[in-house]
């Protein structure tokens, strides 16, 4: 029967024997920790502060999305820690070439999404869950940034204070990635936040995947990256995460490793992306750059 299971899971895969996803799931259930996702409809969290009061309460992350035939999903070493990511190199590579494909150039960009440890308030079972892990998009953080900054005198409030924070409440409509939409956002008053909440304090880089330029050139070049697979992403797909938007959005200049966890300034989203490429030319070119991938990869080892 496991075998059966197992070769099930596969086939619902793709025919492919794991799925890389940037969250370390294996971390979080050490910690007691488990993934959250906007319900369809109104959803009440409360952003649980960070260890450091100086840092912000969100985590900005930058994520390549739908890379190699397992479609997996990947940190960007360049954006996340300021070192070489094969990825940003062929997108660069491809914007000095006037007859590029611009749909490919786009699709190697980036994805911004932020990540919240929360608790559930919309009522006292789901909060008595503890503190969870929200990866949401960007769009979210628009909302509660917007929250945080009073619109008559500027001011900004810490809704995540353990004291004097706030719920914020917000309504997610649609599930697919063309159709989910987070709207409405407010905030309400709540109570203290309690002690087992602000007990159990943890880094976002506890949790964080990082895969080193050997494996996302692998998967950028279609092998398999089962040397270190991750149950993060079958979470994501039960959780409904990997069908929400994952357009990349504007790139902002890299961020080292030491950032991880301090406060992110604000990114525009006016810059309209094009939707990837389905023609037969950007197929052909993005295996040139596969191949130019494994020609660098080569020479290295």
């Amino acid at each position: 029967m496991k075998a059966i299971r197992e070769e099930t899971e596969i086939a619902d895969r793709g025919g492919t024997t794991s799925r890389r996803w940037y969250v370390n799931q294996s971390a979080l259930e050490a910690r007691g920790l488990k993934m959250w996702a906007a319900k369809k409809g109104v959803n009440f969290i409360s952003i649980v502060p960070p260890q450091d009061p100086t840092r912000y309460f969100g985590q900005r992350i930058h994520v390549h999305y739908n890379i190699g035939a397992a479609q997996d999903a990947f940190l960007c070493p360049l954006e996340m820690k300021r070192i070489p990511c094969p990825i940003c190199e062929e997108r660069k590579r491809l914007q000095q070439d006037s007859e590029a494909d611009q749909n490919l150039i786009s699709s190697l960009r980036p994805t911004i999404r932020y990540l919240f440890f929360i608790v559930d308030m919309k009522d006292r079972s789901t909060a008595e869950e503890g503190v969870q892990l929200f990866d949401c998009p960007f769009t979210v953080q628009q909302g509660i940034i917007k929250l945080s900054t009073d619109s008559r005198t500027g001011e900004v409030t810490d809704i995540s204070d353990p004291a004097a924070g706030k719920t914020v409440v917000f309504e997610r409509t649609g599930m697919g990635q063309k159709d989910t939409r987070y709207l409405g956002f407010k905030i309400e008053e709540r109570e203290p936040l309690k002690d087992d909440v602000l007990s159990k304090p943890v880094e976002f880089g506890e949790v964080l995947d990082f895969a080193d330029e050997e494996e996302i050139s692998k998967a950028f070049q279609g092998e398999s990256t089962s040397k270190k697979e991750s149950l993060g992403h079958e979470i994501a797909r039960e959780l409904g995460l990997d069908g929400e938007e994952t357009k990349p959005l504007p790139s902002q200049p890299p961020r080292g490793g030491d950032d991880i966890g301090k406060v992110d300034k604000p990114v525009s989203t006016k810059e309209e992306q094009p939707e990837p490429s389905s023609n037969p030319t950007g197929v052909d070119k993005l295996e040139e750059a596969r191949r130019r991938i494994r020609e660098r990869m080569g020479k290295k080892s």
